[in-house]
């Protein structure tokens, strides 16, 4: 649950964020957007999952730690695409957010952003995409588990391979903070990731 003074990104707030959200307008100012990101995006992708990533890495060095990092890099694929678009998870007809913008089937949109979205483009078919997400992705929610003999690897040549069932962890890490370095300059031009980012943040601090 959130509240008035709940965390969004390290130390900020709901209320810090409704405080600056006011000075965001669709359109508007590159350098008022660029503050926005980063202090409310990317302070929350990297005290919440980026650095842990690190940290595992560096501190458990083969010792089963690639389940626990691809899980934390496919709920960051879902989180930005959902962010992408604006959207925000929903089961419920009573949850917080415009009903228009909210969605349910997650597979499609985790597929839709890896078979579309550059630099994730051209990864994996989309048979391909469908399979990572129900047998990587769902797997290790689901079952702490990878299924249909998926292995996590690194120092391998693709990102992922749905042909061989693998994935680099350490490699999919790179694309995902290439994508949101990419991302990050890509809004502060862009009215309609602009909305967008509006939408799902003021989500999260309702």
């Amino acid at each position: 649950m959130t509240g008035k003074s709940a965390r969004l990104a390290g130390g900020r707030t709901s209320d810090e964020w409704r405080t600056l959200r006011e000075t965001l307008i669709v359109g508007g100012d590159p350098l008022v957007w660029r503050k926005a990101i980063d202090a409310f995006l990317i302070e929350r992708l990297e005290t919440r999952y980026f650095i842990p990533i690190r940290l595992l890495r560096s501190h458990l060095g083969g010792r089963g730690e690639g389940f626990a990092i691809v899980a934390l890099q496919c709920s960051v694929i879902e989180f930005l695409a959902a962010l992408r678009k604006g959207w925000h998870h929903t089961r419920h007809v009573d949850d917080v957010g415009p009903p228009e913008y909210a969605y349910s089937d997650s597979g499609r949109l985790f597929v839709d952003f890896l078979v579309q979205v550059p630099p994730f483009k051209g990864l994996l078919t989309r048979r391909h995409g469908e399979r990572f997400y129900s047998e990587v992705r769902c797997g290790l929610i689901h079952e702490t588990m990878t299924k249909s003999d998926w292995r996590i690897r690194v120092r391998q040549k693709a990102v992922i391979d749905g042909v061989n069932k693998t994935v680099d962890r350490n490699r999919l890490q790179e694309l995902l903070e290439s994508y949101v370095s990419a991302y990050r300059r890509e809004i502060e031009v862009t009215p309609a990731l602009q909305a967008a980012f509006l939408r799902k943040f003021d989500v999260i601090a309702a």
